[in-house]
């Protein structure tokens, strides 16, 4: 009995092989795409810097995380009670920004502070501190700072891998206690 039904198969019409390449042709195409697509989230983005002939990383994640950290070490020391109060107290109204923090705002080179090229590093006093005279009394109030990254962007446009990264601290850091 099978023997008889399998000598009168004689293989697929023309409509079901048209069929049959068009759904294998469609499944090519799509899993191509996809995988295309979702190779952008898994693979590392490397663009090449002119000036210094090297790779940089271009994934928002590492360079949020870079800038956090540049910032962890800018707070420490910017929080410093030893380091200028005339400084910050020139950062009235206008925010203090820099492409190279170190050089600029006088940061020693045990602190790395490695700033990535499309972003500029700026510092806005919130609240004023005290004057330094009434740094041994009670009445010293300490300052609020905001620390912030601002994304060079071309007709001031950001983008999905261009979004600013900003903290918060206060200074000088023995006067910042919640209690």
């Amino acid at each position: 009995m099978l023997i008889k039904n399998f000598r009168k198969n004689k293989g697929m019409t023309l409509p079901e092989l048209i069929l049959a390449i068009v759904m294998m042709g469609t499944f090519t195409a799509l899993y191509a795409v996809v995988s295309q697509f979702t190779s952008k989230f898994f693979q590392k983005n490397l663009r090449v810097d002119t000036e210094t002939n090297t790779y940089q990383e271009n994934d928002i994640l590492n360079a949020q995380s870079n800038l956090y950290k540049n910032f962890d070490s800018l707070k420490l020391y910017l929080s410093q009670p030893g380091y200028n109060n005339s400084f910050f107290t020139t950062l009235s109204s206008t925010p203090a920004c820099s492409d190279d923090p170190q050089n600029d705002w006088n940061i020693p080179s045990s602190y790395e502070i490695k700033v990535p090229i499309d972003n500029k590093i700026c510092l806005q006093q919130l609240i004023p501190e005290s004057p330094f005279q009434d740094f041994v009394k009670d009445s010293f109030k300490p300052g609020i700072y905001i620390l912030y990254s601002l994304p060079k962007v071309d007709n001031n446009e950001l983008t999905f891998n261009k979004i600013p990264v900003r903290t918060i601290f206060c200074r000088p850091r023995p006067f910042c206690t919640t209690s």
